[in-house]
């Protein structure tokens, strides 16, 4: 699959299309096929090297995206193949990442993030690419009356 690259820390121009391995989903997550994402600041941030992704994660940028889910973990899920949904990074085992003061820090030097090492490793990318692995728990389902275009930005 195909994926932007962050190919070294700095600005829009370090970002490359690559050929990459595609996501293998696990139980609890479903196999999103993108159609549209959303710039979030983590991406941009991601991409100066100030927020480097979680270990174990997507090395991709990518938080906010939306499409077609292509195939489902093996836990129970509400999800199917073909429904069209986006990814909600504030849904976060239900719970805000933004809700508190003790969660987010803004340092006035350098706009950075720093958040409690819990959230960091819940708060997955890998948008930028053809499919992207997301956990059941950070999907929603779009609304037929919300292009998939507009799903990716919300809520």
């Amino acid at each position: 699959m195909k994926a932007i690259v962050i190919t070294m820390s700095g600005g829009p121009e370090v970002l490359q299309l690559q050929e990459v391995e595609g996501p293998q989903i696990k139980d609890d997550e479903v196999l999103i096929k993108i159609e549209a994402i959303a710039i979030n600041r983590g991406d941009t941030l991601q991409r100066k090297g100030l927020y480097p992704p979680p270990k174990g994660t997507s090395p991709y940028p990518g938080l906010e995206c939306s499409g077609v889910v292509e195939q489902v973990g093996q836990s129970d899920s509400r999800w199917k193949v073909g429904d069209q949904a986006s990814r909600w990074v504030n849904n976060i085992d239900q719970e805000p990442w933004f809700g508190s003061a003790s969660r987010m820090s803004v340092m006035t030097s350098e706009i950075q993030l720093l958040f409690k090492e819990d959230m960091l490793r819940k708060l997955l990318g890998g948008g930028y690419a053809e499919k992207v692995a997301v956990p059941e728990a950070q999907v929603l389902p779009v609304p037929s009356c919300v292009s998939l275009k507009d799903a990716a930005s919300f809520p």
